[in-house]
């Protein structure tokens, strides 16, 4: 199957010990399975020796590129920056800690050919109950105040210059950029469709969005995209 072409957009903060492995699973499975690809790791202000170890893999491979921040910036920031900087027809954003592996992306890209955007969701994590609780809530959160109510979790495959269309009006910083960009494409007509993927632990570390602190500043945001939407 012909699949087009696909820049891999990861977003890194201080991901060294799992960064490495990354790169090397996404640069397999685009050599295997795409015939036009980049990939953009986009340093959201790294502390560590991360980038060092990009700007190896870049000077091996054209194809990689690294685009830092001069400080960090938030998830969304590195969104925004990975799209600005995405020159291929479709983009997908990945983590750099390696929960979901670039290989997934073989349940997604099939379905473009029937739609405008690719969704995923995961199967069971088997995370406890206080996670699923906190999933489950702030999903009614976003649909009570946002009004989003697709599903969506883990990757999405969109087009590069719809994205780029729609860009100066998404205002996240945190992980809500993803649902808002999203919601933009559904309110544009766009087709969706979706698939289950496979969501694994973290290669090392901790989790750097599920904290009391970062989880208030995505509520926060939220409801400012309510005040914008009852604005128009």
């Amino acid at each position: 199957m012909t699949h087009p072409s696909l820049t891999l957009v990861y977003m890194m903060y201080d991901e060294e010990p799992n960064i490495a492995q990354v790169l090397d699973e996404g640069i397999a499975f685009a050599t295997a399975d795409l015939d036009t690809w980049e990939i953009i790791v986009v340093d959201d202000g790294s502390s560590d020796g991360g980038p060092a170890i990009v700007r190896e893999y870049a000077a091996r491979e054209p194809r990689v590129r690294l685009v830092q921040h001069d400080r960090n910036r938030g998830m969304g920031a590195a969104m925004r920056t990975g799209i600005q900087n995405a020159r291929l027809d479709y983009f997908v954003f990945l983590p750099a800690d390696g929960q979901v592996v670039a290989a997934e992306l073989r349940k997604l890209l099939p379905l473009l050919p029937g739609c405008d955007v690719a969704l995923s969701v995961y199967e069971d994590r088997g995370e406890g109950v206080a996670r699923k609780l906190m999933s489950r809530a702030f999903r009614d959160y976003m649909l009570i105040v946002g009004g989003i109510g697709f599903a969506y979790e883990g990757l999405y495959v969109f087009p590069t210059s719809r994205a780029k269309e729609f860009l100066p009006n998404v205002k996240a910083d945190t992980f809500f950029f993803s649902f808002e960009i999203l919601q933009m494409a559904v309110d544009a007509g766009m087709r969706f469709a979706t698939t289950p993927i496979v969501c694994k632990p973290r290669l090392a570390g901790e989790s750097k969005v599920a904290n009391r602190r970062r989880i208030m500043r995505v509520a926060r945001e939220v409801w400012e995209y309510r005040k914008r939407k009852l604005a128009r």
